[in-house]
């Protein structure tokens, strides 16, 4: 709990500000333990202290933090109509008033559940590692970015993809989001495998600075997760590691420096690579079954 948060939050209980809980699926309620020994896991306090704010504030905050019942569980995976239906529920006329007055929330949390965005046809995609809500949430955020630049030729909107099932005969780019451990990910590589079978050209995106690029040991460091999506490990690999010989762009919308003119400026550079694809310029992506695994060395 990032010191500047908890701030934020001695303030709302002070000043009775009410508000909304979103709880994330990873998400760890701070315990009695937690909250009784708050100096010893968190050591760095000393930027609020010059606020006023101590440790006793701090924890009476968090008692009241857990006692208010009012709040919204995102599920597992993150779609447009996720964000949707959590962003109506934040301009409800009455959902504050609700808050304010401690109803509404109950004793158990209140989720949202929306059926996977629809099926439809898609000519450019963004693929990000499902598994990681950050990488996806960034996945969002650029499509909400690039949807005004398309908006003369919307069969060439950018859409997100969420699973290979989803994966249409019609793609023709795809924009691979990297962050780090996508390449681990077997969604990400059963995506990854259903797209090259319609040889899409392709363009990188940089989400973090842990991502790590692969390199020539990547089958033998991960052999099994890719003997889990294919039957053809090695050629999986081989394709993982050719898609890293073309010039990937920097996005990354959770740093501090990013603000939203850097963020369009980003937005911009990538839909004029995506502009190359109509005049063959990028790379494709081709899975060469060709390729023989030859066990693991000796």
């Amino acid at each position: 709990m990032r010191q500047w948060c908890m701030g934020e939050l001695v303030n709302a209980q002070l000043n009775n500000v009410p508000f909304i809980k979103v709880i994330l699926p990873d998400f760890q309620r701070p315990d009695d333990d937690f909250i009784e020994n708050y100096e010893a896991y968190v050591s760095e306090l000393s930027g609020l202290a010059e606020y006023g704010i101590n440790v006793e504030m701090l924890q009476k905050m968090l008692r009241w933090f857990n006692n208010e019942k009012f709040e919204v569980a995102l599920p597992s995976t993150l779609s447009h109509k996720t964000m949707q239906g959590l962003s109506e529920k934040f301009v409800a006329s009455n959902t504050f008033e609700k808050a304010k007055n401690g109803v509404g929330g109950g004793t158990a949390a209140e989720i949202l559940k929306f059926e996977a965005d629809d099926a439809r046809t898609m000519n450019t995609v963004i693929v990000a590692d499902s598994a990681n809500l950050e990488s996806v949430a960034s996945s969002l955020i650029l499509n909400r970015l690039l949807s005004p630049l398309f908006a003369h030729e919307p069969a060439e909107m950018p859409q997100v993809l969420q699973t290979a099932d989803e994966a249409p005969k019609t793609v023709k780019v795809c924009v691979f989001l990297c962050t780090g451990g996508t390449c681990q990910q077997p969604a990400f590589l059963k995506m990854l495998v259903a797209l090259a079978e319609m040889q899409p050209q392709y363009l990188l995106i940089l989400g973090d600075d842990s991502f790590r690029f692969p390199t020539k040991t990547f089958l033998d460091e991960n052999r099994a997760i890719a003997a889990s999506v294919t039957d053809n490990p090695a050629a999986l690999c081989e394709l993982v590691l050719s898609l890293f010989k073309s010039i990937a762009i920097v996005f990354q919308p959770q740093n501090y420096s990013s603000t939203m003119e850097v963020l369009e400026v980003k937005a911009e550079d990538i839909k004029a690579r995506i502009e190359k694809s109509k005049t063959g310029n990028l790379p494709k992506l081709v899975l060469d079954k060709s390729i023989v695994d030859q066990g693991t060395p000796v």
